[in-house]
């Protein structure tokens, strides 16, 4: 939609439909109607309860532009009624059928391969990668490629955010 910003389209074509009154690129902007925006914290890991210390946004605010890979804000409400969408066939955004392609491999063998190399310890904890086994990712996240006991099956499709928001289905 030539001529809209990302912030409009997101809002006529995601958020709207799906009733998430409480997302943003600006929440300056949109001051009026959204919570209380909650300060961040950083935890310095060996240090117990005095390891808690305020945390900076990596971006500075206001913004003049919308940002799709980063900057958006939003409530858990909101966050969840976007998840339930995508775990219940996709309604009323995609059919079933684009959540198929969403969730389905898109690496070719080679890179594949080379996906557990990029990866940290915990994450490939996840994944359930043993130093023997490959990592695929869909468009909407990594991809476990054989069952996990007691942690993913295979097939599983899951993301995680800067504030440490993650998803699986």
């Amino acid at each position: 939609m030539a001529g809209t910003t990302l912030e409009e389209f997101c809002c006529a074509n995601i958020w709207f439909k799906l009733g998430m009154n409480h997302t943003t690129f600006h929440p300056d902007r949109h001051r009026d109607i959204l919570p209380q925006q909650m300060e961040i914290a950083l935890r310095d890991t060996g240090r117990g309860s005095k390891s808690v210390k305020p945390g900076t946004i990596t971006l500075k605010y206001p913004l003049q532009n919308d940002l799709g890979g980063i900057g958006l804000f939003s409530t858990a409400a909101d966050y969840a009624k976007l998840l339930a969408a995508l775990v219940s066939g996709g309604h009323p955004l995609l059919h079933s059928s684009s959540v198929d392609v969403l969730l389905s491999s898109q690496l070719n063998e080679d890179s594949r391969e080379a996906m557990p190399k990029l990866l940290g310890f915990q994450m490939k904890r996840v994944l359930g990668l043993d130093g023997t086994m490959q990592a695929d990712h869909s468009l909407a996240g990594t991809m476990t490629l054989r069952d996990n006991p007691h942690r993913r099956r295979k097939g599983t499709v899951s993301w995680a955010g800067l504030p440490n928001l993650h998803w699986v289905c």
